[in-house]
């Protein structure tokens, strides 16, 4: 071999050596699918917010371990509101502002927020394939096309939401004053007449409303202060709403309006419908449900009917079970819910809100797909038809998949609260309190009928994974994991097999 052809040779092995390093670090790093960069993106993210959680200037003490930090973390980001320590008392206002930030991010989706500023300002090029992909996988709409319009009029409609909760929210600390409302190291600052603090709570509150947070900066008891103040909890429960709604819908709306003005017809997707049609069923069944077992329930010591107004007393019922719908605020002890509530209660943050939206659980169109394909098995139909339209196989087989991972997931974390909170450290919980914890993880709702800060090492890393595929979307998780450049090209030959 001639010393040119060595050299060749020789540069085409380095450069084949690079190369495959270089598809080595894409595949480990950022991945080669969109589901793959998306749970990527996440999990780096999270991680950032993890390590400033544990700087000195994030907590008062100063002192912070990994796995509280990145517990508290995912909590935020995967906008649920699962505390290991108090967010008004424990954290320094940089601190606050670090969960505030995930918060939004995580409601409103680290490409969205992106892709929006840049074509807010006029950045860059037009929005290509990729970036309408990972939209549509993140808060976009099922038609590709329109994905951008979408992300814009969704943060337009969140913003201006969360603007006129904080408005609203702070005025009213600033001019009522509620004694039971502690703030501070010693919990000694009332928001009352201080304009500053009012409007951080204001704005603190409104933001992680909207996104389905259910973090707050009032004290250890979250809204139970303002139980009696049927102001304050609308204005929760309509953000909640609004942000458990999803992009999509939010875009339905504007053009509905937009088409009237021009006097041009105009007709809902198929998503908004399903969404709208089942968020509403899910909430009417779930609170008239609870509603029904709490009046006919018998009065004792800890029952919601115990020296309580019938109006505040059916107030407390709506208020908190519409927070399972992923909002984590709760505005009396839990655990004075009968059990049979406590378990709807589980069932509707295991369903959680809408997809595009900020919410977690396996999404009320999940719930639909799978009951309109069961109601038309039983039929006899060869198709599932929703709305005059079919929805595709591959939906339907997506949709049962998501709702048996999320099932998985949430009965996995219950047996290993179970096992190690029980077996190893001897503590009371039963495996309802255990499976609501799940469920209010992978809902990302928050609520919680006992203490997590005593969980175990591995009972937190669960919630931590519950939260994050609850987040993320079990579906988004799955597909992480797949490689679509494999093609498969043999076809097996089919057999029937009984089931049932």
């Amino acid at each position: 071999m001639s010393k040119s052809s060595k050299k060749l040779f020789h540069d085409y092995s380095w450069k084949k050596f690079f190369l495959g390093i270089k598809n080595l670090f894409k595949t480990i790093f950022i991945g080669n699918t969109r589901p793959r960069q998306m749970f990527n993106l996440y999990l780096y993210f999270l991680l950032l917010g993890t390590v400033l959680l544990m700087t000195p200037w994030a907590t008062v003490k100063g002192q912070w371990n990994f796995l509280q930090a990145l517990f508290t973390a995912s909590s935020a980001f995967s906008d649920t509101g699962l505390t290991v320590k108090s967010t008004a008392n424990d954290f320094t206002f940089f601190g606050q502002l670090i969960i505030l930030l995930l918060i939004k991010f995580g409601g409103i989706g680290l490409i969205t927020v992106k892709l929006f500023l840049l074509s807010l300002f006029n950045i860059g090029r037009n929005t290509g394939l990729k970036e309408r992909l990972l939209i549509q996988g993140e808060r976009g709409a099922p038609k590709l096309g329109n994905n951008v319009d979408v992300l814009k009029v969704g943060i337009i409609v969140m913003t201006i939401t969360e603007i006129i909760g904080a408005i609203a929210l702070t005025l009213y600390f600033f001019f009522f004053p509620n004694n039971q409302v502690t703030y501070g190291v010693n919990g000694d600052i009332m928001y009352y007449n201080n304009f500053w603090l009012s409007l951080w709570a204001g704005v603190f509150h409104s933001i992680s409303a909207v996104n389905n947070a259910g973090f707050d900066i009032i004290g250890k008891n979250s809204l139970i202060p303002f139980q009696g103040d049927y102001f304050v909890q609308w204005v929760f429960i309509i953000e909640l709403v609004l942000g458990g709604i999803g992009f999509p819908v939010f875009y339905d709306l504007y053009s509905y309006f937009k088409s009237k003005a021009q006097h041009k017809r105009f007709r809902f997707s198929l998503f908004t419908k399903i969404t709208v049609s089942t968020y509403l069923i899910v909430a009417v069944i779930g609170v008239g449900s609870v509603m029904a077992v709490e009046l006919l329930t018998p009065t004792d010591e800890l029952s919601i009917w115990n020296k309580m107004p019938n109006d505040r007393a059916l107030m407390v019922i709506f208020f908190n079970t519409m927070s399972t719908r992923n909002a984590g605020f709760y505005s009396i002890d839990l655990n004075r819910f009968h059990f049979t509530s406590q378990t709807v209660q589980a069932f509707m943050m295991w369903i959680g809100a809408s997809p595009a939206s900020t919410g977690g659980g396996i999404r009320v169109t999940t719930l639909a797909v799978i009951v309109v394909s069961i109601i038309s098995l039983a039929r006899g139909r060869d198709s599932v038809n929703m709305y005059k339209r079919k929805i595709p196989t591959k939906k339907v087989k997506m949709a049962f998949a998501v709702a048996f991972v999320g099932t998985f997931v949430m009965f996995f974390t219950t047996l290993v609260i179970l096992f190690e909170n029980i077996i190893i450290k001897n503590s009371g919980i039963s495996f309802l309190q255990a499976f609501y914890e799940a469920a209010s993880a992978f809902g990302t709702t928050g609520l919680s009928v006992f203490d997590n800060a005593n969980l175990g090492v591995f009972s937190k890393l669960c919630l931590i994974i519950s939260m994050f595929v609850g987040q993320l979307g079990v579906s988004t998780t799955i597909l992480a994991w797949s490689d679509r450049k494999r093609k498969v090209t043999i076809r097996r030959v089919e057999e029937d097999v009984l089931i049932g």
